[in-house]
């Protein structure tokens, strides 16, 4: 049996959870094993932003398939309105746009 880090989602004031730092930050390999330990994929930071919304504005692709793969939500907004898409978008990452088009999710109560 895997033994879960018990502060897995717990964060700061300014950055998040860890999930969110390690999808911001470009850590791949601390994303994958944060996600296979518990952590919550739809979380948000006190802006409201998510490890999807960090990662997709950092242009950080193959940590946005990974949040896509364990189920991250397309369509949430941060405190300012904006979605992932939208936040890969002004930042010129055409290839998350579009791979963010093809996996549109609608939040799902209770996924937080």
């Amino acid at each position: 049996m895997k033994k879960r880090a018990s502060h897995i989602n717990v964060g700061n004031a300014m950055e998040g959870t860890p999930l969110m730092w390690a999808a911001m930050k470009g850590h791949t390999v601390c994303v994958e094993w944060l996600l296979q330990n518990g952590a919550k994929v739809d979380g948000k930071d006190r802006e409201g932003r998510t490890a999807l919304q960090h990662a997709s504005r950092k242009g950080h692709y193959s940590i946005v398939e990974s949040l896509l793969k364990h189920r991250a939500t397309t369509d949430m907004k941060d405190s300012t309105g904006s979605t992932a898409t939208e936040r890969a978008s002004e930042n010129g990452y055409n290839d998350i746009v579009q791979l963010l088009q093809t996996r549109t999710t609608t939040p799902k109560k209770g996924r937080l």
